[in-house]
C-alpha cells in the first residue's frame, strides 16, 4: 500500500479474483442466466455497496493505520456481523457461536495489546540501561 493507490490494488485484487472464478467456473455463464431488468440492478447494487466499496475502505485505512492493526481487526467482521443480526434480524445464536466469538475478541484483544508491549519493550531496555 506504500507503493501504490488503494485504487490500483483494488483493480488488481479484483482482476485476479475475476480469472480464478472464470477458471473455476465456465465464464459468463451467468450471461445466459434468465435474469430480469430489476435483478440485474440488485446484483449491481450488491456488487459495489456489498463488495466494492467495503474493500475500497479497508485499503484506504491500511495507508492510515499499520496493515498488522488492520488484518487483526479485520478479524472482527464476521463476529460483529453476527450480533448485530442477532439484534437487529432475530437472528439465532447458539452457545457454542456465542463462545467462538469470545474467543476471537478475546485474540484480537491480546494481539493488540501483545504488539503495543512489543512496540514499548526496546524503549523500556533503553530507559533501564540509561539509569
Amino acid at each position: 500500500m506504500q507503493r501504490y493507490s488503494p485504487w490500483t490494488v483494488l483493480f488488481y485484487t479484483f482482476l485476479f479474483a475475476t480469472f480464478t472464478w472464470h477458471f473455476i467456473y465456465p465464464p459468463f455463464q451467468y450471461l445466459w442466466a434468465s435474469h430480469s431488468l430489476g435483478q440485474w440492478g440488485w446484483l449491481l447494487y450488491i456488487s459495489v455497496i456489498g463488495t466494492v466499496i467495503p474493500f475500497a475502505l479497508f485499503f484506504i485505512g491500511i495507508n492510515h493505520i499499520r496493515s498488522t492493526h488492520a488484518s487483526i481487526t479485520a478479524t472482527l467482521e464476521p463476529i460483529s456481523a453476527g450480533f448485530l443480526a442477532y439484534f437487529f434480524l432475530g437472528e439465532a445464536l447458539e452457545p457454542l457461536q456465542v463462545a467462538g466469538g469470545a474467543m476471537v475478541v478475546c485474540a484480537v484483544i491480546l494481539l493488540q495489546v501483545r504488539r503495543e508491549q512489543d512496540k514499548l519493550a526496546p524503549a523500556l531496555i533503553r530507559t533501564r540501561l540509561d539509569s
